[in-house]
């Protein structure tokens, strides 16, 4: 979750690519278009949104400059944001590409047009019987808030709303979503920073008591972990969405507990 700007196959470059498209399928995974890797071969003329492909990425606009493989980077991360707006019906942002190796599949990253960097999502694409398929983790950036909002309302019952920030990453989501079913249907980790200005320790304690019995209660059958870090005030005051995972290694806190259940009820306090 790291802002700057992002050089191909190396790190996250953060402009925007435009696209129009209609909204295509909604599942995590589809099959867009049943490209053959012979229909994607790399014409010289490329499109507007290849160009701005080309220079997010750092390469060249002229085409006998590039590589081959080079060529074959830029068509295929057009691919696949093409696909992420077709199946949306909203434009995305380009971040990164990288090509399959022994360790992992080939996949891009991009974030909405109307989100923020840190709304990072991945999409995979992979080969097989000579057509293209596509696997993307865009519902768990759009069932966040509905976590988010959630854990907020179990903290301000013990803490006051002005002295908590509550930040979530969905790991996966099983089945049909819903904002009422989201604590038992997503696997989640949840970061709950309180100012320890105006959260007091009696406070804090009993939340962290609370924890296990909250999760046992909401969280049947999914792995979920509330994280809570009681904050010296200042550094409080600065953490924010985008960065809040750097803080976590920071010497900022007062105190520190997690709370997590397993995907068999188990549930731990430390």
């Amino acid at each position: 979750m790291k802002s700057g700007r992002k050089i191909f196959t190396a790190v996250l470059a953060a402009a925007c690519v435009l696209s129009f498209a209609s909204c295509g399928q909604s599942d995590g995974q589809g099959k867009f278009e049943n490209k053959s890797r012979e229909e994607e071969q790399v014409k010289k003329e490329w499109t507007q949104r290849q160009k701005k492909l080309l220079e997010e990425m750092g390469l060249s606009g002229d085409y006998d400059e590039l590589t081959d493989t080079q060529k074959s980077a830029v068509t295929s991360a057009d691919d696949m944001l093409a696909y992420l707006e077709e199946k949306y019906g909203q434009e995305f942002c380009y971040l990164s590409y990288a090509p399959s190796n022994t360790l992992d599949k080939e996949h891009l990253e991009a974030y909405p047009s109307d989100g923020q960097p840190y709304d990072k999502v991945t999409v995979y694409r992979t080969y097989e019987n000579g057509e293209y398929s596509y696997e993307d983790d865009y519902e768990n950036i759009l069932a966040r808030p509905w976590y988010e909002d959630k854990v907020r309302a179990f903290a301000e019952e013990y803490f006051p709303a002005e002295g908590i920030k509550v930040y979530t990453d969905i790991k996966s989501i099983g089945g049909s979503v819903t904002e009422e079913n989201i604590l038992e249907s997503a696997s989640a980790a949840t970061y709950v920073f309180t100012d320890d200005s105006v959260c007091s320790t009696e406070a804090y304690e009993r939340f962290v008591d609370a924890c296990g019995r909250w999760l046992k209660e909401h969280c049947q059958g999914v792995p979920a972990g509330i994280y809570l870090r009681m904050t010296q005030s200042e550094a409080w005051a600065k953490i924010s969405e985008a960065d809040y995972e750097d803080s976590i290694r920071e010497d900022i806190f007062t105190a520190e507990n997690d709370c997590s259940i397993s995907g068999s009820g188990k549930v731990t306090i430390y």
